[in-house]
């Protein structure tokens, strides 16, 4: 979805950086290649954990466009580094992303609609402030105490 919707969203002296690596790497490296978006597109592969900070905050979005993250970890790293979310409207990803504050939301598998909400939204610098805010709810420890009161309310 992402290769497809790049053709309509990046610009001219723009790149876009897909991380990771895994099954789809090859496929995704042939279609970019087949849209001609070489220059356009540079897949890191893996990046190591220290790293993944400086590419966040380096970034002027994060597209998340799985529809299958059961947790997403990676928007909340995102938004830790100040870093605005456009996200597939799946599975947890709406509690973790509050349209228009911290981020945005497409319909899931539509490369169009991808593009047009790159395209059309703003991303301001209280947009970032808002990311960082938002992931301040996703600590360990505001984590450890949401399951201890879900355990203790359980237990009653």
């Amino acid at each position: 979805i992402m290769i497809k919707a790049a053709v309509d969203f990046v610009k001219e002296n723009e790149i876009l950086l897909i991380a990771g690596k895994g099954p789809a790497l090859e496929g995704l490296k042939k279609q970019a290649k087949q849209l001609k978006l070489g220059s356009k597109i540079k897949f890191l592969g893996f990046v190591q954990e220290k790293m993944k900070a400086t590419y966040y905050s380096a970034a002027d979005l994060f597209i998340m466009p799985s529809t299958s993250e059961t947790q997403g970890n990676v928007v909340t790293e995102a938004h830790a580094c100040g870093t605005p979310v456009i996200a597939a409207e799946a599975t947890s990803l709406p509690e973790l992303i509050t349209e228009g504050e911290d981020g945005y939301f497409f319909t899931p598998h539509n490369a169009k609609e991808l593009a047009r909400v790159i395209n059309y939204h703003k991303f301001p610098k209280e947009m970032r402030k808002n990311a960082i805010q938002k992931s301040e709810d996703f600590t360990i420890k505001k984590s450890v105490d949401k399951v201890e009161k879900l355990y203790k309310k359980l237990v009653k």
